[in-house]
């Protein structure tokens, strides 16, 4: 995942200096030094978004009107055009294939790329087949998936690319409907044509159709007091991600919410921060332990809402369409827009920090929410 802008694109294509971390003024003052280039406005639009300056919009509006000859620029520009809800961003993301160091280049199927041809959603591929690569991280893949029920009618043969821990998921979601690939195989994958998973939104111009996932169902059941809701939480994503430090969030800043009498609390945390319930002795722990988005479904499906970090849960909850509510960083990632609500994940309300770094009023409102519980009544 991103932020507005990414170190990768923040750059000058001059002899100029990285405009990464420079300041408002420094970054005002190159703009005006060039002219035609919008990099450092998108910069400086980033830069006052991450400290709540609205005229944030104003530097994006003017990068918008200037020269975009070059990949990095489309690229900018696109992600502007989706953290404002405009879909043509979407189509115009895939510039972000023809820069140096990109997804191409890393990912382990680069060799299918130089050898197979890239669909571009105008051939008629129901007597072909078409391999499906992830881009980024289990979210990511998540989220892209609202875009396999349309794929699965117009492609003879899908071979879908997954991360180890979401085969149990898709095994079940698609069943036989599509063939499933290990993300990290080596072997050679033949397809006739394969597609990068983060150019679904610009090929098919527009969400489908929202249906809920079901999930497996094979865990047991939790219990369930009469009057009592159950809730589930995760507070932390995956510690490798750059800005990981930013959507995470310390657990002891929930603790107004987890003293709710009305409310039983259970851990959807994996990984190195999921012995951080300890510290809680009335959050639940999963038993079994969550070994794969299979069984997180599985327990997701059986609560009455979710709490989340921006990260792979809020994307599990959206699909199964769990009343979610996601706290967000003051500069939130540009997929998730600048409203409350998404159009990808009718049940997910979103909450944004009022301050970067402050969790305190997210948690606040998260709290006037729950004793509101709109976002509930409207799922129910």
């Amino acid at each position: 995942m991103a932020t507005v802008l990414t170190p990768t694109v923040a750059t000058t294509e001059t002899t100029q200096p990285a405009l990464v971390w420079r300041t408002p003024e420094e970054l005002r003052e190159i703009a005006e030094r060039e002219p035609t280039n919008p990099m450092p406005l998108y910069m400086l639009a980033h830069v006052l978004r991450r400290h709540g300056d609205p005229s944030w919009e104003a530097a994006a509006t003017a990068a918008s009107q200037r020269s975009h000859a070059t990949p990095q620029r489309f690229y900018a520009r696109a992600i502007t055009q989706i953290l404002y809800g405009d879909w043509n961003g979407w189509s115009a993301l895939d510039s972000r294939l023809h820069e140096p160091g990109t997804i191409r280049d890393l990912s382990p199927f680069g060799e299918v790329c130089w050898k197979r041809q890239r669909w571009d959603g105008q051939e008629d591929l129901r007597d072909k087949s078409l391999l499906i690569l992830p881009e980024q991280g289990h979210g990511d893949c998540l989220q892209m998936w609202r875009f396999m029920p349309p794929l699965l009618e117009v492609v003879g043969q899908p071979i879908l690319t997954v991360y180890s821990r979401l085969v149990p998921l898709a095994r079940h979601v698609f069943g036989s409907r599509c063939k499933l690939v290990l993300y990290d195989i080596k072997t050679s994958i033949p397809a006739d044509r394969y597609v990068w998973a983060l150019s679904l939104p610009g090929i098919f111009g527009a969400l489908p159709p929202f249906t809920p996932l079901n999930p497996p169902r094979r865990r047991p059941r939790i219990p369930r007091p009469e009057g009592r809701l159950q809730a589930g939480v995760c507070w932390a994503g995956e510690p490798g991600y750059q800005q990981d430090s930013e959507r995470s969030m310390p657990i002891s800043e929930l603790a107004p919410v987890f003293s709710r009498p009305e409310i039983d609390w259970h851990s959807l945390q994996v990984g190195t921060r999921a012995v951080d319930a300890d510290r809680y002795p009335t959050l639940r722990k999963p038993d079994p332990p969550l070994i794969n988005y299979a069984d997180t479904a599985d327990l997701m499906a059986q609560l009455d809402f979710v709490v989340t970090v921006d990260t792979s849960v809020a994307h599990l909850a959206g699909l199964l369409g769990v009343p979610t509510y996601l706290l967000l960083q003051l500069d939130s990632h540009w997929r998730w827009g600048l409203r409350d609500t998404t159009p990808w994940y009718p049940s997910i309300r979103l909450i944004r920090q009022s301050v970067l770094g402050d969790w305190t009023s997210a948690v606040r409102e998260l709290s006037t929410l729950l004793d509101e519980r709109p976002l509930l009544a409207e799922v129910a």
